[in-house]
Protein backbone atom coordinates (compact mmCIF):
# COMPACT_ATOMS: atom_id res chain seq x y z
CA UNK A 1 0.00 0.00 0.00
CA UNK A 2 1.29 3.53 -0.69
CA UNK A 3 1.46 6.41 1.93
CA UNK A 4 0.15 9.79 0.71
CA UNK A 5 2.54 12.32 2.24
CA UNK A 6 1.27 16.17 1.79
CA UNK A 7 4.44 18.29 1.31
CA UNK A 8 2.73 21.96 0.63
CA UNK A 9 -0.01 23.54 -1.87
CA UNK A 10 0.63 25.39 -4.93
CA UNK A 11 -1.02 28.22 -6.00
CA UNK A 12 -0.72 29.93 -8.87
CA UNK A 13 -0.25 33.60 -9.38
CA UNK A 14 -1.81 36.31 -11.10
CA UNK A 15 -1.07 39.93 -12.39
CA UNK A 16 -4.20 41.65 -13.12
CA UNK A 17 -5.97 39.39 -15.38
CA UNK A 18 -3.31 36.71 -16.47
CA UNK A 19 -1.69 33.24 -14.55
CA UNK A 20 2.08 34.66 -14.89
CA UNK A 21 3.36 31.78 -12.42
CA UNK A 22 2.86 28.89 -9.75
CA UNK A 23 4.24 29.06 -5.80
CA UNK A 24 4.69 26.24 -4.05
CA UNK A 25 4.58 26.33 -0.37
CA UNK A 26 6.20 23.88 1.03
CA UNK A 27 4.92 21.99 4.68
CA UNK A 28 6.36 20.62 7.40
CA UNK A 29 7.05 17.08 5.88
CA UNK A 30 10.09 19.17 3.27
CA UNK A 31 12.63 19.82 5.76
CA UNK A 32 15.41 21.47 3.82
CA UNK A 33 16.39 22.69 0.61
CA UNK A 34 17.42 18.97 -0.48
CA UNK A 35 14.07 17.95 0.20
CA UNK A 36 12.62 20.76 -1.69
CA UNK A 37 14.51 19.80 -5.12
CA UNK A 38 13.34 15.67 -4.33
CA UNK A 39 10.08 16.87 -4.39
CA UNK A 40 10.39 19.30 -7.49
CA UNK A 41 12.07 16.48 -9.60
CA UNK A 42 9.47 14.14 -8.71
CA UNK A 43 7.03 16.75 -9.90
CA UNK A 44 8.65 17.13 -12.51
CA UNK A 45 8.88 13.69 -13.67
CA UNK A 46 5.11 13.33 -12.74
CA UNK A 47 4.07 16.12 -15.12
CA UNK A 48 6.06 14.04 -18.39
CA UNK A 49 3.90 11.48 -18.13
CA UNK A 50 -0.07 11.92 -19.68
CA UNK A 51 -0.93 9.15 -18.06
CA UNK A 52 -0.37 10.68 -14.45
CA UNK A 53 -1.76 14.07 -15.86
CA UNK A 54 -4.59 12.58 -16.57
CA UNK A 55 -5.45 10.71 -13.29
CA UNK A 56 -4.88 14.42 -12.08
CA UNK A 57 -6.86 15.82 -14.24
CA UNK A 58 -10.00 13.32 -13.49
CA UNK A 59 -9.83 13.75 -9.90
CA UNK A 60 -10.89 17.70 -10.52
CA UNK A 61 -14.93 17.96 -10.09
CA UNK A 62 -16.88 19.17 -12.90
CA UNK A 63 -18.55 22.04 -11.68
CA UNK A 64 -20.44 24.88 -13.59
CA UNK A 65 -19.22 28.31 -13.46
CA UNK A 66 -21.77 30.20 -14.61
CA UNK A 67 -19.89 33.91 -14.51
CA UNK A 68 -16.86 32.36 -16.83
CA UNK A 69 -16.24 34.07 -19.90
CA UNK A 70 -13.92 32.29 -23.03
CA UNK A 71 -12.29 34.79 -24.90
CA UNK A 72 -11.07 33.41 -28.02
CA UNK A 73 -8.09 34.83 -30.42
CA UNK A 74 -6.95 33.89 -33.73
CA UNK A 75 -8.58 32.36 -36.36
CA UNK A 76 -11.64 30.86 -35.90
CA UNK A 77 -13.09 30.74 -39.44
CA UNK A 78 -9.93 28.76 -41.29
CA UNK A 79 -10.41 24.92 -41.37
CA UNK A 80 -7.44 23.51 -39.62
CA UNK A 81 -6.94 20.38 -41.21
CA UNK A 82 -5.80 21.30 -45.02
CA UNK A 83 -6.27 17.67 -46.12
CA UNK A 84 -10.05 17.91 -45.49
CA UNK A 85 -12.63 19.74 -47.70
CA UNK A 86 -14.49 21.87 -46.11
CA UNK A 87 -16.89 22.83 -48.60
CA UNK A 88 -18.32 19.32 -49.08
CA UNK A 89 -17.34 18.96 -52.93
CA UNK A 90 -14.68 16.07 -51.89
CA UNK A 91 -13.73 13.69 -55.09
CA UNK A 92 -15.45 9.91 -54.33
CA UNK A 93 -13.14 8.61 -57.05
CA UNK A 94 -10.42 9.09 -55.73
Amino acid sequence: MSDKIPVGSISLIRRGEQFISCEIDFNENVNNKEGAVIVLDMVRHCLNSSAWITSQVMTAPDREVSDAQIEREGDTTSNPDPSVDSTGDQDTDA
